[in-house]
């Protein structure tokens, strides 16, 4: 076991985190101005204050196997990540960005209000963005975690204050 500092002198905070299989500990959070990012990374830079940073601690946690940035313009927070069994990593939080980065497959594109859910992927060595998607509607949404069962199927919580939250069909409570 260990304890380790990570960071750039500015407010980062790590708002969720889990063990991978490998002894390698996943971190999702928030970081202010500079972060230490690796070389590959998806995003080494800052793009707005402050903005999601996922990384990946080696299992003496005295290196970064990989650190990314993940965010627009405005600001996004990191909640919730789970590893899927190639070790990709999908993580969740919330963004007032319009140009939060989204991938073509992505359920949603578009920016819906102050503050949308995401559910991003990124490759194993966060070197890529695989998935990313906003979430919500006119209210402001929040994704807090994120799940994944033994069908590799993705589950999201989230908070939402949108009376017409998108649901589906057949849905124990589709009204707000």
């Amino acid at each position: 076991s260990y304890s380790t500092l990570v960071g750039a002198g500015d407010y980062d905070d790590s708002l969720g985190f889990i063990p991978g299989s490998d002894d390698r500990v996943y971190v999702a959070g928030v970081a202010y101005g500079a972060f230490p990012t690796t070389t590959g990374a998806y995003d080494t830079d800052a793009n707005g204050n402050p903005d999601v940073v996922v990384f990946c601690l080696a299992e003496d946690g005295k290196s970064m196997e990989f650190c990314t940035f993940l965010g627009g313009s405005m600001t996004e927070f990191g909640y919730g990540l789970v590893l899927d069994p190639s070790g990709n990593v999908y993580v969740t939080g919330w963004t007032n960005s319009g140009n939060f980065p989204t991938t073509t497959n992505g359920y949603d594109t578009s920016h819906q209000s102050l503050n949308d859910a995401f559910l991003s992927k990124l490759s194993y060595d966060g070197s890529a963005l695989l998935y990313s998607s906003f979430f919500g509607d006119t209210g402001e949404d929040w994704g807090i975690t994120v799940s994944l069962d033994a069908d590799n199927v993705v589950s999201v919580i989230l908070d939402t204050q949108s009376t017409a939250f998108p649901t589906t069909t057949g849905a124990y409570d589709t009204s707000h």
